[in-house]
C-alpha cells in the first residue's frame, strides 16, 4: 500500500501546481511508469522461475535436505576403548556413520559435479557462489536449515568419520601386535587349549583390522600370518594328543601306591578346580629324600609321578593332559614312605594323550 499511497500524494501536489490538461497527462504518465516498473519486477521473478537451471538447483537442494533430515540421527563416531573388547563396536559404529552419509553422496555429488568447478577453495563454496548468484533462499527448499550449513555438516561428519576409521586403525594394529608377539613365543611342543583360544581370538581381530584398513597390505600380511599361527597352533595339539603315550609304572616302582595316590590327589585343591579330575597315575621310581632335619635325616619323602587329567575346557579337544608330580610323605621322624600323604608339588607337564588310553584306575 505505500507505494500507490505515495503516488496519489505527488500527483495531488503537481495538480494544485500546474494547469489541468498538463497535470492529468504527468499524472498518467507516472502511473504508466510505476505500473512498467511494477510488471517488470514481475517478470524478472517469473522468468527466474522458470530458469531450468534454477529449477535444477532448488529440485536438488531439496531432494538433499528431504533426506538430510529424515536421517535417524546425524552421523557421529566415537571410540576410547579396548580394542579387544571394543573393536567390532566401535567399526560398526564407523561403518553406519559411512552407510548414512552414502545416502547423501549421489545428490552432493550432482550438486558438486554441476556447480562445483571453479576457482573457490572447496565446490560447497562453488555450490553456496551458484545459489547466490540465482537467488535461490533457503526457504525454497528448507524452512529448518540453510544447504551450505547442511553441506558442511555432512562434509565434516565424512572427515571425522575417515579419521576415526585410520586412528582405529593405527591404534589397534600396534596394541594387536604387540600382543601376537606373544604368541610366536609359546611352544608348540607343549600347546594349551587356552592358548589356541587366544591365538583364535587374536586372529579374529587381525580380520577385523584388515576390515578397518583393507588396503593396508602391512595389515594384510599381519592379518595371514596370525591366522595361520593360530591354525598351526590347533594343528600341533591335535597331532600332540594323537601321539601321545601313556608311559605306566616304571620297573620297581612301588605301583601298589597307585589307589590311595589316586584318592589322595582327587582330593587335592590343586586337582579338583574348574571341574579338572584326576585320570590315571603312573609311578616313575622309588622314595628318595626330600627334606632332612638338622642332624642330616630324612623327615620327608617324595616320590616321582606322572598324573593325566581332565577338565571340561579340554574335552572339544579330546584330549587329557599329563603332568610331572610328586608326591610328599608326612613330615616328620621318622617319616613313612607311603600314605597318609602330606602333599605333592607339580612339576612340568609330559604332553597330552587321548583319555581312552588311559588305564582305569
Amino acid at each position: 500500500m505505500t507505494r500507490p499511497l505515495t503516488l496519489l500524494c505527488l500527483a495531488a501536489l503537481a495538480l494544485s501546481a500546474a494547469p489541468a490538461h498538463a497535470q492529468l497527462g504527468r499524472l498518467g504518465d507516472r502511473v504508466r511508469g510505476a505500473a512498467e516498473s511494477a510488471l517488470g519486477r514481475s517478470g524478472e521473478a517469473a522468468a527466474r522461475t522458470a530458469d531450468p537451471e534454477r529449477r535444477e538447483a532448488v529440485a536438488l537442494a531439496r531432494q538433499l535436505m528431504d533426506l538430510f533430515h529424515s536421517l535417524p540421527d546425524e552421523p557421529s563416531v566415537t571410540y576410547d576403548g579396548d580394542f579387544l573388547r571394543d573393536g567390532p563396536d566401535a567399526l560398526a559404529v564407523i561403518e553406519e556413520s559411512e552407510a548414512q552419509v552414502a545416502q547423501l553422496d549421489p545428490i552432493l555429488s550432482r550438486l558438486y559435479d554441476r556447480w562445483g568447478d571453479g576457482d573457490r577453495a572447496t565446490p560447497r563454496e562453488n555450490v553456496a557462489a551458484a545459489f547466490l548468484r540465482m537467488g535461490i533462499e533457503d526457504h525454497e527448499y528448507s524452512d529448518q536449515l540453510g544447504l551450505a550449513h547442511a553441506m558442511h555438516t555432512i562434509e565434516s561428519v565424512r572427515e571425522g568419520t575417515a579419521e576415526a576409521r585410520v586412528n582405529l586403525a593405527q591404534a589397534e594394529f600396534l596394541t594387536l601386535r604387540s600382543i601376537v608377539e606373544a604368541i610366536r613365543d609359546w611352544s608348540a611342543d607343549d600347546v594349551l587349549p587356552d592358548n589356541i583360544e587366544r591365538a583364535a581370538l587374536y586372529a579374529a581381530r587381525a580380520d577385523l583390522l584388515r576390515r578397518i584398513d583393507p588396503t593396508n597390505a602391512e595389515v594384510e600380511a599381519f592379518a595371514e600370518e596370525t591366522a595361520t599361527m593360530a591354525a598351526d597352533l590347533e594343528a600341533a595339539l591335535r597331532e600332540q594328543i594323537a601321539a601321545g603315550r601313556w608311559p605306566g609304572h616304571a620297573a620297581g616302582a612301588p605301583s601298589g601306591l597307585t589307589p590311595g595316590i589316586v584318592s589322595f590327589l582327587r582330593s587335592h585343591p590343586a586337582w579338583s578346580s574348574d571341574g579338572e579330575r584326576v585320570r590315571a597315575v603312573a609311578v616313575r621310581g622309588g622314595w628318595t629324600p626330600h627334606k632332612h632335619n638338622l642332624a642330616g635325616q630324612v623327615i620327608q619323602w617324595k616320590l616321582p609321578v606322572v598324573v593325566a587329567s581332565t577338565k571340561p575346557s579340554w574335552d572339544e579337544w579330546g584330549g587329557a593332559r599329563m603332568f610331572e608330580v610328586s608326591v610328599l610323605s608326612q613330615e616328620g621322624l621318622p617319616s613313612a614312605q607311603g600314605p597318609p600323604y602330606g602333599d605333592m608339588m607339580v612339576g612340568l607337564a609330559s604332553g597330552w594323550i587321548e583319555p581312552g588310553r588311559l588305564p582305569a584306575q
